[in-house]
């Protein structure tokens, strides 16, 4: 499966939890049309924000000793769980074979660098939020910068599942954003590479009084003066893509033909049972009852009910409960779980 060709015509290796990735090796496929990709979206463990350190270290191991079957001149970690907490690990395993480049270090970089940022917000999954990976790189950097973290967990699985860009995603995103900890922010960073996905309508939520930093583009400049730097940027003509996934979702093959402009042929690829056995966690189900969780608290909040639209929620709740039930989470009681 390796190739045996010239070092700078090796491919690009490219790996995420799900579609989010999908942002960078769009990014990438952008500005160095010349570069083959081999992506890999582990969409059996999706979303990694909730999953511990522990398993998105064995999952990421696995993916990259498959990726490199391919000789790939680079691995990126195109996923901030897995960069906040794999990273080291990766490049540990990688060795001299290819570089390895996470998409946390281009950004925090490249926003150190920007006039005018004093009060600087991340919003990532819980695994990204939780390693403060953000605050203590900027701060490195300068000591001037303000940075408020918030995890903002229902994201990205709400994009996986195609909400955005209506009502369900903009009272979710409204939510998140107008939490006390961004109030007085004047940049954002997507902290999340599935968050390009929804930049229009964060964008929109603040009317241009603050500056949203994008990974995609940011880490695909890096990768760009990366492989100069070291003479593997190719020249020739890009071989076919690649793109592999451990479940097959519709959602992955429809975000994958609209970023890449063609006829996509999605490979399933089990990498081992072991290392790929699926578990059921506390948010099987998550998605969809928390939406639906959100949303009933949101109505509550904001308008008063009749009697009909009370009757309308009773049936509504008792579905939740059996969501909830079918989903092996715990009802609460009192207040809904942490979104």
């Amino acid at each position: 499966m390796a190739s045996k060709s010239s070092p700078s015509a090796r491919p690009l290796g490219i790996f995420d939890s799900g579609i989010g990735g999908l942002t960078v090796a769009s990014a990438i496929h952008a500005l160095m049309p010349q570069e083959t990709i081999v992506y890999f979206g582990d969409t059996a463990h999706l979303p990694y924000g909730d999953k511990s350190p522990e398993a998105i270290r064995k999952w990421s191991a696995a993916i990259v000793d498959f990726l490199m079957e391919y000789d790939c001149k680079a691995i990126i970690i195109a996923c901030n769980s897995i960069s906040s907490v794999a990273f080291d690990a990766v490049k540990k395993q990688v060795g001299k074979r290819a570089e390895v480049i996470n998409v946390i270090d281009p950004v925090v970089e490249y926003v150190s660098r920007q006039a005018g940022v004093k009060n600087v917000g991340v919003i990532g999954t819980k695994a990204t939020i939780k390693t403060d990976v953000y605050a203590s790189k900027l701060h490195q950097l300068s000591k001037k910068i303000n940075v408020c973290s918030l995890a903002t967990p229902l994201l990205a699985p709400m994009i996986e599942e195609g909400f955005f860009n209506n009502k369900i995603s903009k009272t979710i995103i409204h939510d998140y954003l107008g939490r006390p900890k961004l109030k007085k922010i004047d940049s954002l960073i997507l902290g999340c590479t599935h968050y390009p996905l929804i930049k229009p309508e964060i964008e929109q939520y603040y009317k241009s009084k603050v500056t949203i930093f994008d990974s995609a583009r940011i880490v695909a400049q890096h990768v760009s003066l990366l492989l100069e730097s070291k003479h593997l940027l190719h020249s020739g003509k890009a071989r076919k893509h690649r793109f592999f996934v451990s479940d097959f979702t519709k959602s992955f093959e429809q975000s994958t033909k609209l970023f890449f402009r063609g006829k996509v042929r999605l490979e399933k690829k089990n990498l081992g049972a072991k290392s790929f056995t699926r578990r059921k966690t506390q948010t099987a189900g998550y998605p969809a009852v928390s939406v639906l969780y959100l949303l009933l608290n949101k109505t509550s909040n904001d308008c008063q009910q009749s009697a009909p639209s009370r009757v309308g929620r009773s049936w509504i709740r008792t579905g939740f409960y059996f969501a909830m039930r079918r989903a092996d989470l715990q009802l609460p009681r009192s207040n809904p779980p942490e979104l």
